[in-house]
């Protein structure tokens, strides 16, 4: 049986649900980094996670920054422009079924936490990171 974030918090495990900022949408790697700027404009993100295409399971971050600078910055254009070439892949995560580890939130002031199942798919990201 497969629980939600509010469930388990209930339960008394899992990460505080006021903590985490849930995702509507992730990006995969075969998608071009124009997709991804969409979907952070449209979301309010600094930065997204990017899934494998086959399985949907967490490969990394791309950060908005990085696109700008090395698309724009570098006269390319973002639709045309490969996610690989700015995937981030030494980002922190937490499952989302297990307490926080109070240094997370620390982390998470300065540089992408993602939250994920047990399948490695992400569910959200931990506030202060990513956040406009």
């Amino acid at each position: 049986m497969t629980m939600t974030m509010e469930q388990k918090r209930s339960r008394g495990g899992g990460i505080d649900r006021s903590r985490v900022r849930l995702i509507s949408q992730v990006v995969e790697i075969g998608d071009n980094t124009g997709r991804a700027l969409d979907v952070m404009n449209g979301d309010g993100l600094d930065f997204l996670p990017v899934v494998a295409e086959d399985t949907g399971k967490f490969l990394g971050v791309v950060l908005r920054k990085g696109i700008e600078r090395g698309c724009w910055g570098m006269g390319h254009d973002p639709d045309r422009c490969p996610m690989q070439n700015h995937l981030k892949t030494d980002v922190r995560f937490s499952f989302d079924d297990e307490p926080l580890d109070p240094g997370m939130l620390e982390v998470a002031a300065r540089e992408p936490v993602v939250i994920v199942d047990r399948q490695l798919r992400p569910v959200g990201i931990l506030r202060g990171a990513g956040d406009r």
